[in-house]
């Protein structure tokens, strides 16, 4: 008996508090660059322009955005390099507005060793407007 009731408890506890959550899918969106460039192609310029604008004028909004990118500690032309990439994006966000400024937070951040997080990826994320009131889930009924 006391078995059985520690298999229950196992299954039931994980599925109450999963029952709960909300998962907001497409909230970041990654931009390839070529090697040695900051220059945007065409498709990661639409790519880009049809994820933003999708979120800005969607159920949840965008109160905030970061754009991101890792360099190597030590290297000014890799320094130079990715700050020029995440310019190249921050730039293009900044024409996809609609009238009312959306926080950005541009960041390179310089790592000792070269890996694979490093080159040529470019990250962005957002933030919903409705994670400042909790609201995301009632938001939108397609994310429970």
């Amino acid at each position: 008996m006391y078995g059985r009731f520690v298999l229950l408890l196992a299954f039931a506890l994980p599925a109450s508090t999963w029952s709960n959550a909300c998962v907001i899918p497409g909230l970041r969106h990654e931009v390839t660059f070529a090697d040695g460039s900051a220059t945007l192609s065409g498709s990661d310029v639409r790519s880009l322009t049809h994820w933003y604008v999708s979120l800005r004028d969607g159920p949840l909004g965008i109160d905030r955005i970061s754009v991101s990118a890792y360099s190597i500690k030590g290297d000014d032309q890799s320094a130079a390099l990715v700050k020029a990439r995440v310019n190249a994006v921050t730039e293009l966000v900044g024409t996809l507005g609609n009238g009312a400024p959306i926080p950005l937070t541009p960041s390179v951040v310089a790592i000792d060793r070269p890996g694979a997080e490093q080159f040529p990826e470019l990250l962005i994320a957002v933030q919903p407007k409705c994670a400042m009131t909790q609201s995301c889930c009632s938001a939108n009924p397609n994310l429970r």
